[in-house]
Formats: C-alpha cells, structure tokens, sequence
C-alpha cells in the first residue's frame, strides 16, 4: 500500500514510478521447487520482484487511460500538472489503478510521495522500494519476494497517469513535472500513487519525507526503483517474478433511496479550569521563545513573565502596528522591528530572523487589535495573519527540545470565538480576518501532531481568544497559563471576560451538536421566504456541487439566477470537438487538431484546447436543468476577486431581473501541500477567491435588500486538514462571516455550510474508497443540494455555520499514543465559586467536593497528560481527606501522576494522586487511585438483566429520597427516578440524570446527548451527574437497611465502557458484597455495581466499592429549613 501523504508531492510520472519501485523489498528470491525451506530463511518477509520496467510500463498505461493521452505522447519526465494536468484527485485515481495493477506493489509512504512531480520520479521512486537484484534470500515458494523493476513500475506509472487524467500513454513523459506539465494536484497524486500501488502491491512502504521533493514522474518511478533491486525484466506471467497488468474495470453504480445527510450546529462549549504542568515546560533549559508585539502591552508583561520563568524572548514588532500601549519591553527581550517601508510582510526578514537565532521552542503570536464597523478585512489584520502564517512555515518548532514545543496564537475576537446566535452575544467591532488564524492553528496541530508527522512528539497547538477590552496584565496571565495547559487535544479557547455567552462559563470552546437538516419548518414569513421572485447571485454555480445545490433551489422555487464563473461560455464548440462526448476521445481529437495545425501536441496544450469545452458544457447543461426546473438562469464570465469587473457585469441582469435578494458564494480554489511548502501567492491564491470574491458579492448588491446570504465553507474551516492552511484559514473567516452578517442583519437567513466530501465531481472511486478506509463520510449530491434548501427556507436560523458530514476531528489522527514522560505534575485552581453545581452537594453547612468529581478530575488530567491514550477505568481509588469548602480549604491543587507501561505499550497504569499545601505548609493528600488508560478501549458486554414488571404502586419513587434524609444531594444531582427492587441482598434503580445548565457545571462540564466534540475529542469527560448514582445507591441500600447514613470511602475498582449521556434512562443493579452494623450506631457497605442501558448493555461496572456508615450523619443528611428571603445573589432557594 503507498502512503497518500508520501504521494501527495510528487510531480512527475518519473517520479512516482521510481517511488513505486523503491518500495519493493530487498531482494529478489531464490526458490527450490519441491526442497526444503531454508530454516535460516526470514519468514515472510520477502514479497514478489517487480523490475522499473513493468512498474513504468503500468504508469504509462494508466495515465494514458485516465487522462485520455495516447501512451506515445506521454513522458517520464514530464510533470503531472503542468504538463498533463493531473490535480491531486486524479493523481490518487492513478496511482491507485497502477497499485490495483501491480497488486504487489509495496505500501509506499505519504511524505516520500509529497513532493514528486513527475511521472518519472514516481515509477523510479516506486522500483526503489523493491529489492536489489543481487541480493538473494533463501525462503519457500509460499513465501516469496516478486522482484520489481524499473520498466515495469515505469509502464504501470504511465498507464495509471493517463488513465487518471485521460492523457495517452504516449503524450506522457517521465521528465513532466507532474504539477505544471500534468496539472496533477495533491489529492489526484495520491489517488495516482494508490493506483500505482494496488497495481503492484509489493512495493514497500515508501517514505513521505523522500517524496516531498520529487517533481517529475521520472523522479518519482526512480525513487520507488531505488527502494527495490534494479532487475532485467522478466517475463510478467512467470513464477514468483512480476505481476501482469488487469484490465481495468470501472465501478458498478448502484442507486440507492434518499437517505439525508448528518449535519450539526456549531455551539460554545464550557471547558474546566486549566491543569497547568508543574515540570518540564518552563524556560529554566535556556529555552528561547518568539513573541509577536500586537501593540497592547500584552506582549510586553508577557514576555516578562517567561523571562522570569527562565525563557530567552525574541519580540517581533511589525511595523503596522498602531501600538496603543506605553509598556516598552527590558532590556532582556531582544526586540526587532519588521515590516518593510510601504508596512508590509516580508517573508526573507522573517526567514533571516529565524535562520540566525536559536533554535525556537516555543511561538506566541499576539494579533493586532484592529476594529471593523461592517462585514470588512483590514489590510493591516490581512498582514498579520500573514505573519503567523510565515512564521508556522519557517519557524522549525517541531525540532524544539529544551523545552515543549509550542505555536500559540491570541485573538481579540471578543472572548467568544467569533461565535454569536441568539443567546451569545456577538463583538460586532473586531475585524474578521484574525478568525482564520483558529483555521491556521487547527491544520498544523494536525500537519505536526498526526501518527505520521515526524520530528517533535508533540507540538502544542493553541488559540487563544480574548475580550479586546481586557487589560494587558490580565491578557498576559491567560496567555501564560494556557501556555502550561497539559491538554494538547483542546485547540480553540476563549475566556469569557466581557460574558457574551450569558454566564456559559469563563472558558469555552466550540463544539457541534447533532441535527437533523430535513425536519425543519420552512418559513412563512416574507422576509425569508423563497419564491419565483427571488433572485440569487451565484459565485461558482454554473459548475460542481455549487450547481446542483441552485438546480435543487430552482426545482423547488422557480427562482432567477445570476451565475458568476471564470470560465467564458461560447454558443458553439469548435470544430474539432464537435459531437464527441468522451473526454478520453476529446483529448485525442485535441491532439489531431494540433497536429493538423502544425503544432507538436503535449499535455499541457491539449488541456488548454479541452478544458474551455468541458466547462462550456457543464455551464450550458446546468443553464438548461434551471431551466427545465422553471427558473431563469444568466451566465456572467467574470473574476470575482475583482470587485469592480463584477459589479460592471452584474448590473445589467439586476436591471433584467429586479433586486438582488440572496447571495450563494461558492467559489474555491484549493492549493494543497504541508505549510512548510506553501508560498505566499498560493496563500493569497486561497484566500481572496473566499475572501475578496465575498466582498464583489457584497458590492454589487444591497446589504439591506439580502434575505439569504449561504456561504460554501469547508469542514476543513471547523476542523482544519492537511495541506489545507490557507484553504482553513479562509473558511474559518467565512464562518465567523455568517455569525458577524446575522448580528447585522437579524432578519436574514444566514447559513456557512461546512461542508465535508461530495459524492461526485472530484471524488473518485479511489477516493472514496481512502475516505472510506479513514471513516469520513461522503456527502451524496442529492441529500446534500435538498440539505441546503431546507436549512435555506428553514423558519428557524438557529445556527449561522451547519457542519455537514461526520466528525472529522475522530479522522485527525491528532495523536498518536506516547508517552513521553511517565512521572508528570499538574496544578489545577478549583474553586467552589466557579463551580455552582456543589451547593447542590452539601453536608451540614459546608459544600464539599463528590468523590466522582476527583475520579474525573484525575481522570482528565492523565489522559491529557499521557497523549493518545483513553482512559478505562481505575483500582484501588481511596480518599484520604475530602475538599470540603468550608473556608480553610486550598485554592492550588496538585495531581501527580507517575505511569507504568504494560502490554507492549498499549496499556498505562497511572499511579495518581491529589494533593494540596495548607497554610502551614504541609502537604495534605486527599484522594488517590491507579487508573488504566489504553490505546483501543474495551467493548461492552450485554447484561442479562430481569427488570420486574411494577404497576404504579409497586415500584417506589424516589423523590422522596432527596427530602427524607436519605441523601443530602440537591436537584441537578437527582438522578434516581424509582426504587425497582431492595432487600438485603441488593437494590435496583431506574436512573434518569437531569439537564444541568452548562454554567453550573463548572470545571466538570458533561457534553449533551449526540454532541460533536470538535477539537476536544479525546478529553474523555467523564458524566459526574451520572455516576455519582452508584454511590447514592450505596447509600440509599444502607439507609433503608442499617438506618444509616454514610459516605463514599474506597473503590477496589471501576471499568468504564461508555459514559451515560445526558437525558439518558439507565439502569443500576447493586449487589451486596458485605454489610455491618444493623442496629449499631457504625456500619459499612462494601458492594458490586453495574450501570446498564436500556439495551442491556453495560455501561460500567464496580468492584468492593465501600461506604462507612455513622447514626451522626443522619442529621446531617436532613434538609435545612431556610426562610424563603432574598439572598444577596438574588436567589431564594434554599441550599441542601
């Protein structure tokens, strides 16, 4: 199998075919029919030979058949996209032909393939990974290695790139750079190299870094020859040696029922206080830091405080910050202006900078506060971004090591995350281009953190969003803590200062919550309401799944149409393509027409003759099903980065068909590679087809006049994606867009679609075969165009920015399983202020922390701690002396955990426990367990579990058990809804947790039923409403048994499979291990418990978890009779 991230890069059919070749194993076999195996013999390391011959000859025919060129016209050298004009899909459609091809191919490496442009490059790197011919291994016939040679990954290479993108085999050269000869992008390399690969599936694993350079296709089948041994061809159909070639078959269609799409909101998310690391991060090593002044004085302090820590700072000042502070940095920060004389980036100053300083550990980059008072992009905010975007490509931190390496950026979106909906507030005056910074962030936390990345173990990756308003020291210790946060899986924090969110919580993040698009009420109302009237201007809507989502709207609404494209749209085709549909006999006929004309046909000038004639036709094709639909349609050439040209060709059909009252901006370009190989046209490539294209829009209409404003984002904007930093960054702004339009224009409907994969256009069957292996969802055409207009004519904007598609952030591979260091100390503040559900956990006159609220707080920091790992369960939990908040108690805590690892590393036992200093100085220990973290969690098993069939007067509810004295726990900790069973043997529960606003919960915060966890995937939150049950049970059985009242003491053990949900109904079965004291004034409880769904599945299960027993906390345990006054707080209910 080959590496997509290895292929991503390579140019060339040359290139890919010498990756392809490097990737076969190391020798070619000597067998003995019918003798003995060699008992020496390695095993089975040895797979089939494939000489560069066959590997050449099979690239050669596959780019012939998916391009359309003629075998004879094709090159080793010639580069994939600039000379056949291969993009990155229809690369991955040829290699993975030419790997189904040569079957034995060996799987080749991401990174290796990155960079290799021509076909030339990739057949060679494909023979590379095949052994070398004169070593021989002695094995069994079952067991032998095919030997892999030039020519043979040379032809599989040519014949998967003209398959790919239908340039005959003969048009293709090993010297074409695969970008600018073939126009193969990232995504159509790696679906070339797959082909490539399942073609000859003996090429060894080829690796990403080497491919990252390779260019041409002779590069690239030199590469993958080097990885094998050089071989004179041999006969295809002979024993042990080389793979013929299939024929290709094409995939069956299979149609299928409607069935919708998921999508969901996106929503703010409360997050628990920070576990700060104690060891290991600070500068005390001679670490050196790069902070970037913003010009508020929050760069200053700052700096001063990681001076303090033992940092060496370096502090940028760009020249187009307005400063507003009068803070001037000591005389230890080594300070540099940049900027050049017109106050613009210049990326050489940068990279002169970075080239001679120390090695840098650590990144903080503060953006420039700048105000905006409609949907604007200030230059000077455009710059900065910029700056972060230069200095996440140039600055090297992955290869920190004397201190964690870290990339932090700082916003002053307003402390929400640009986020806004009709209970959090929006900052309407904060420019929107600093929002793409979360997209920049969110993508290189993937680029340098996934299971491939190398150097770093970890960078972490972190935005940090503040309030503008706040002042510079306060802005300086949030940043520094965040800094120190153990939780690398958290990436976009903001600090509530300002409460836009409605008291949510201080700390946020954003997540989605499941919903279904399809079950919306379309509106009645005439301000958003979609008829025959209604005239959309469309940007990217004459072609792609932009045209097909305005057919589905014209189908349903009979609606007018403006469609901006780039293309120029001719009544009539040429000559030479007339009456020819089959882009494979297009580009031939291309080729006649050349060579009639005198002209020497290549790939790039036959698509240059083709191209125009696809696109006139899907124009024309889609003119006409708006019309067939009922609606009116008009096509406009123009480039919708130029506001000016726009608005000149726009005029005249507003003139035609009446007022602009909906926008639809779909147009994109994409410019995939690692930010390491980005350059700043790319970039602005990106980022003015979303950014500047929005604002043409905007100019040629009337802002009050728009009813629908929809915005084609990506999923790459929420989640970030390989390769895609400039294209996350773009989209993220489009986000945070939609949210600042609604706040403007409340009656509008507002919609940022982040749309995940397509069913169609780009993707191909190996590229739905890739995102299928990866588990992400492709979006059929039609349940994503009937997606839309739902969510379009919907009564009800709930939610500005629509995530459609599965959760990717479970695709990202964020991290793989490490353990870095296995003793590690975290401090956390815990307050009772900031935590509003203990009041409903009080005994006596003091609130005091729950024992599962130590578990999950324990629980969290390991898991956060040890990366990758998922936390299980834990034994031998205890508690040495609880936190009761009775005004004596801590503020600063410690958790120490020191790990042991088992089971060849996919198993941690975490030795753990919670301290605090008191004020004498001593240290108190209060809780400890071992928790169990592993790399793959445990499934469930079913429960045989009889539930008794009680009329209403045989079970007992058990309301009555939080008034009677039973428990002392108030209302957002009633989970128990009715006693099923007790006797002296046990006890069975009906449960039910209660919905607990999202600010009472605190630091312990418990996401709702179907949520997204977004970028916070992995915390493994733990449901502390829900398991505080299994020790109200305890002390429900002794209380109806012994009299008794009692408290949680010890846990022998506690396995989870899966946390119960919110709102969810679940059953608790407690069995009796051992009981004391019936009838005396102290007793105990030792009992078994499992948690179980209405499915009989078990949710968790507990061991010897024991309770003490005391007649004094009877009394305690009574509820407090209060006179019913206002307190100070305004609240008159009275605490428990």
């Amino acid at each position: 199998e080959l590496n997509p991230e290895d292929l991503a890069e390579l140019r060339t059919l040359g290139e890919i075919v010498n990756y392809m070749q490097s990737k076969v194993s190391a020798a070619p076999v000597a067998v003995v029919e019918n003798g003995p195996a060699n008992e020496s013999a390695p095993g089975n390391a040895a797979g089939p030979a494939i000489d560069l011959a066959h590997i050449q000859s099979v690239m050669m025919t596959v780019v012939a058949e998916k391009t359309g060129y003629p075998t004879e016209m094709l090159e080793l050298e010639m580069d994939m996209e600039a000379d056949l004009g291969i993009d990155s899909i229809k690369r991955v459609e040829i290699l993975g032909a030419v790997q189904e091809t040569i079957p034995d191919l060996p799987e080749l490496n991401p990174e290796d393939l990155a960079e290799l442009r021509t076909l030339g490059e990739i057949v060679s790197y494909m023979q590379s990974k095949v052994a070398p011919a004169n070593t021989v291994t002695e094995t069994t016939a079952t067991e032998s290695v095919a030997t892999i040679d030039l020519d043979y990954i040379q032809s599989v290479m040519m014949t998967v790139v003209a398959e790919k993108t239908g340039y005959p085999t003969e048009m293709l050269e090993l010297a074409m750079d695969m970008e600018a000869d073939l126009g193969i992008d990232s995504i159509k390399r790696v679906e070339i190299l797959g082909a490539v690969q399942e073609t000859i599936p003996d090429l060894p694993e080829l690796n990403p870094e080497d491919l990252a350079e390779l260019r041409t296709l002779g590069e690239i089948v030199s590469y993958m020859q080097s990885k094998v041994s050089p071989t004179e061809p041999t006969d295809p159909k002979g024993p042990g040696t080389k793979v013929g070639l299939p024929v290709a078959e094409k995939a069956s269609e299979v149609s299928a029922s409607f069935q919708g799409a998921p999508s969901a909101t996106v929503e703010l998310t409360a997050l628990s206080s920070i576990n700060k690391i104690v060891q290991d991060v600070t500068g005390n090593g001679g670490a050196n830091a790069l902070v970037v002044d913003d010009g508020t004085g929050a760069a200053v302090a700052l700096s001063a405080k990681l001076i303090k820590q033992g940092w060496q700072v370096t502090a940028l000042k760009p020249n187009w910050v307005v400063s507003s502070s009068k803070k001037a940095f000591t005389k230890a920060v080594n300070v540099i202006e940049i900027g050049t004389s017109e106050k613009t980036l210049d990326e050489a100053q940068i990279k002169d900078i970075i080239d001679n300083s120390e090695q840098l550990d650590a990144v903080i980059y503060l953006q420039s506060k700048q105000t905006v008072d409609a949907i604007e992009y200030p230059e000077a905010a455009k710059q900065g971004l910029m700056l972060a975007f230069v200095l996440a490509k140039l600055s090297k931190v992955k290869a920190a090591t004397k201190a964690r390496a870290s990339f932090v950026v700082v916003t002053r979106q307003g402390g929400a995350l640009g986020f806004a909906d009709d209970k959090v507030k929006a900052d309407k005056k904060s420019d929107l281009v600093q929002a793409g910074l979360a997209g920049l962030v969110k993508t290189i936390n993937h680029e340098w953190n996934s299971s491939q990345a190398k150097g770093n173990d970890s960078v972490f990756c972190r935005i940090v969003d503040l309030s503008a308003k706040l002042a510079a020291d306060k802005a300086a210790t949030i940043i520094n803590d965040e800094l120190l946060d153990i939780d690398t899986a958290t990436i976009e924090v903001a600090h509530d200062t300002d409460n836009l969110s409605n008291n949510l919580g201080s700390r946020l993040t954003l997540t989605g919550a499941a919903t279904d698009s399809y079950a919306l009420a379309t509106s009645s109302s005439s301000d958003k309401a979609i008829d025959s009237n209604s005239v959309f201007l469309v940007s990217g809507g004459a072609k792609g799944v932009t045209a097909h989502c305005v057919i589905e709207i014209a189908k349903q609404y009979q609606s007018k149409f403006i469609l901006l494209g780039r293309s120029s749209f001719e009544d009539n085709e040429p000559s030479w393509a007339q009456g020819i549909t089959e882009e494979v006999a297009l580009k031939k006929a291309a080729m006649q027409a050349l060579i009639a004309a005198g002209d020497k046909p290549t790939p790039v000038k036959v698509t240059h003759f083709v191209r125009p004639v696809l696109a006139n036709r899907e124009i024309a094709q889609t003119l006409n099903a708006i019309k067939a639909a009922g609606g009116q349609a008009h096509y406009v050439a123009a480039d919708v980065t130029n506001s000016a040209s726009v608005t000149e060709a726009v005029a005249p059909l507003v003139a035609k068909l009446g007022t602009v009252t909906g926008i639809i901006h779909g147009a994109g370009v994409l410019a995939d590679k690692f930010i390491e190989q980005k350059t700043l046209e790319e970039f602005n490539a990106v980022y003015s087809t979303k950014i500047d294209g929005l604002l043409s829009l905007l100019a040629a209409t009337e802002e009050k006049n728009i009813k629908h404003l929809v915005l084609f984002s990506s999923a790459a904007g929420f989640y970030g994606n390989p390769g895609q930093s400039d294209y996350s960054i773009a989209n993220d702004i489009l986000n945070k867009t939609a949210y600042r339009f609604k706040a403007l224009n409340p009656s509008a409907q507002v919609l940022s679609f982040n749309w995940g994969p397509w069913d169609g256009g780009m993707v191909t069957p190996e590229l739905k075969r890739m995102f299928n292996d990866r588990g992400v969802y492709i979006i059929p055409l039609d349940a994503g165009a009937k997606l839309l207009v739902s969510e379009l004519a919907a009564d009800n904007n709930r939610c500005a920015q629509i995530l459609v598609g599965n959760d990717l952030s479970k695709d990202a591979s964020v991290k793989k399983p490490q353990v870095s260091r296995l003793t590690t100390s975290v401090s956390k503040t815990l307050l009772a202020t900031n935590n509003a559900f203990l009041a409903d956990h009080t005994i006596g006159d003091d609130q005091v922390l729950p024992t599962v609220c130590a578990i999950a707080w324990m629980s969290e920091a390991a898991t956060a701690a040890y990366t990758g790992f998922h936390y299980q369960g834990l034994d031998n939990y205890k508690l040495f002396k609880g936190i009761i908040f009775d005004g004596n108690e801590a503020s600063d805590y410690q958790i120490d955990m020191n790990a042991e690892v088992f089971d060849d590393g996919t198993r941690l036992v975490v030795e753990t426990k919670i301290s605090s200093t008191n004020a004498d100085g001593k240290l108190i220990f209060h809780y400890g367990a071992q928790l169990t973290l592993v790399n793959k969690l445990k499934a469930s098993t079913e429960i045989n579990l009889v539930v008794p069939e009680l009329d209403e007067k045989s079970g007992e509810c058990a309301a009555a058990l939080y008034t009677n004295g039973t428990l002392f726990h108030g209302p957002s900790l009633h989970g128990i809804s009715e006693i099923l069973e007790c006797n002296e043997q046990g006890l069975l529960l009906s449960c039910q947790v209660p919905t607990v606003a999202s600010a009472k919960q605190g630091d312990f915060t418990v996401p709702a039923l179907g949520n997204i966890r977004g970028n916070i995937i992995g915390k493994n939150q733990s449901n502390i409403f829900a398991n505080d049950i299994a020790y109200q049970a305890m002390l429900v059985w002794v209380k109806k048994q012994l009299g008794l009242g009692s408290l949680p003491s010890s846990t022998q053990s506690w396995t989870v499979y899966r946390e119960v949900a919110v709102g969810e109904r679940f059953y608790l079965q407690l069995n009796v291990v051992k009981s004391s004291g019936k009838g005396k004034q102290r007793g105990s409880l030792v009992a078994d418990i499992q948690m179980i769904d209405e499915n009989m599945q078990l949710l968790s299960e507990i061991k010897s978890a024991k309770v003490t027993a005391s007649a004094n906390l009877n009394d305690l345990f009574l509820p407090k009779v209060l006179p019913k006054v206002t307190s100070e707080k305004g609240n008159d209910e009275a605490s428990v």
